[in-house]
């Protein structure tokens, strides 16, 4: 696992630090089960995991990890790299996922990924709406990563949208 510090901001450091051993024990039965389920009407089970499943190839780099969840539930047919902020992120989601094979990188999507690595498939599930600032930061994390994708590579994931009355 890479210890280095990674290069990042403020903003992103405390979002990582949402992410601690209590709330990832906890995570994918609240979030992925009992709040996609019910409060947003889109299983994990029936529409998540497959979506993840079918967008898996040779040589895949998950971002974001969380707990490692359909990486548990899906067999990767080949390398595998994680890369989340979080580190306990990063080491939940390895033991989860049972590769001890799996590669790690330990850095701040909205800086940079510290890899010229080109993918096959790409996963970001439930991560953008994790990232701190305005949409602009969000979409530059695609931009970034989409030069690690092979021409006929494939990037994935799940989004939660929403608009909330009176914030701006």
């Amino acid at each position: 696992m890479v210890s280095e510090k990674p290069i990042t901001s403020a903003a992103a450091e405390r979002g990582a630090a949402y992410y601690n051993t209590w709330k990832l024990y906890i995570y994918d039965w609240w979030v992925l089960g009992f709040i996609n389920r019910f409060g947003w009407r889109c299983s994990t089970k029936k529409h998540l995991l497959p979506l993840f499943r079918s967008s898996i190839r040779s040589n895949h780099l998950d971002i974001g990890v969380g707990t490692g969840y359909y990486l548990k539930h899906t067999k990767v047919p080949g390398s595998l790299t994680f890369c989340d902020l979080s580190e306990t992120s990063l080491r939940t989601a390895q033991a989860r996922c049972g590769r001890n094979d799996a590669q790690t990188l330990h850095c701040d999507i909205t800086v940079e990924l510290p890899t010229a690595e080109k993918f096959e498939s790409i996963s970001m599930f439930y991560l953008l709406h994790c990232l701190p600032g305005p949409m602009s930061n969000k979409t530059a994390v695609i931009e970034r990563v989409l030069p690690n994708l092979t021409a006929d590579g494939i990037l994935a994931g799940a989004v939660l949208l929403f608009k909330a009355e009176g914030l701006r």
